[in-house]
């Protein structure tokens, strides 16, 4: 199978260079070793630029100044590649996956840390041709959004308030956006790490809401122990059930949604990340149902109390 397609991203060194590997990944709920091979030529958008030999643009994280085009041989058994030929969901996640193996090399190895992984969105067009079947695919991913001229509005209105009144935003937003942007790119590791930072922040700002500023400080300052002297918080869950008893949420719903956040099918990722247990990369994609479904339970979570609670939306 090979498959050709232009990157938005500066990978200027690797111009002109051939690239092979074994590349180790989960293929139809299997650990395979696939072999891939990319040659990379790096195309300036930019014909003043164009005149610099050997030149890179440093921080061109948008890929304004040129692009990085890849042509992409992956070895695959005749089966497999007709599997793929007939469910293009699966071409879809292992192109990502290539092309994002070998962003985390480029980038960590060359202390490049504006080029950034990619999401099919960014790859308007691909072509994919297979050796099999003798077919090929010209793949067009717009992902066009269309709002009814009330949504619009209503939307325009929301935001311009937001943006008029200089009202705080709460950073368990941005933390959401974070997780759900590593988590299209394939990147699972960070993906769990910042469903989980997502779910602490916003539960925190419940607690505040909830109980007041006074009452807030008091629940997360915690406490000496008089046998350890160690500093002792009250456990999330219980913080949990105290919102739970105050707005009329169901305790048992919201705590199971915890548990899925924190350790979905039983997971442990979270803990190994932050505990150093997982030392590579490349170990993540093993990962990647239990941190959609962290992902899914956080956001329901968020959605069982922006229900309840009529305050949150001036947030939203």
């Amino acid at each position: 199978m090979k498959i050709e397609a232009t990157l938005p991203v500066n990978m200027m060194l690797l111009d002109k260079q051939t690239l092979r590997k074994q590349l180790r990944t989960n293929l139809f709920g299997e650990e395979k070793l696939i072999g891939v091979s990319i040659a990379v030529r790096f195309i300036f958008t930019s014909t003043a630029i164009a005149a610099a030999q050997n030149a890179e643009i440093i921080g061109d994280d948008k890929g304004t100044k040129g692009q990085t085009e890849l042509s992409i041989e992956v070895d695959l058994t005749e089966e497999d590649e007709k599997r793929i030929y007939k469910d293009h969901t699966l071409r879809d996640e292992l192109f990502v996956e290539i092309v994002n193996d070998l962003i985390d090399v480029y980038r960590l190895k060359g202390n490049r840390e504006w080029v950034e992984r990619i999401t099919l969105d960014h790859v308007p067009i691909f072509n994919t041709s297979f050796k099999h079947t003798k077919m090929q695919i010209l793949a067009a991913n717009p992902r066009i959004v269309s709002l009814h001229p009330k949504e619009r509005q209503e939307f325009l209105e929301k935001l311009k308030k937001s943006y008029e009144e200089s009202q705080a935003l709460p950073v368990f937003i941005e933390y959401w956006l974070l997780a759900k942007k590593y988590i299209n790119s394939a990147r699972y590791d960070l993906g769990i790490i910042f469903v989980n930072i997502t779910l602490e922040s916003f539960i925190f700002l419940l607690l505040r809401l909830v109980h007041g500023d006074e009452e807030f400080k008091k629940l997360t300052s915690g406490v000496l122990c008089d046998t350890c002297g160690q500093m002792q918080f009250i456990p999330l869950c219980e913080l949990v059930s105290g919102i739970n008893k105050k707005v009329g949420v169901d305790d048992k719903k919201a705590q199971e949604l915890i548990r899925l956040a924190r350790k979905p099918n039983k997971s442990n990722l979270r803990n190994d990340i932050t505990h150093g247990k997982v030392l590579f990369i490349d170990r993540s994609h093993q990962h990647k149902d239990d941190v959609h479904l962290a992902f899914k339970s956080m956001d329901e979570f968020c959605g069982l109390y922006i229900r309840a609670l009529p305050d949150l939306q001036r947030y939203l």
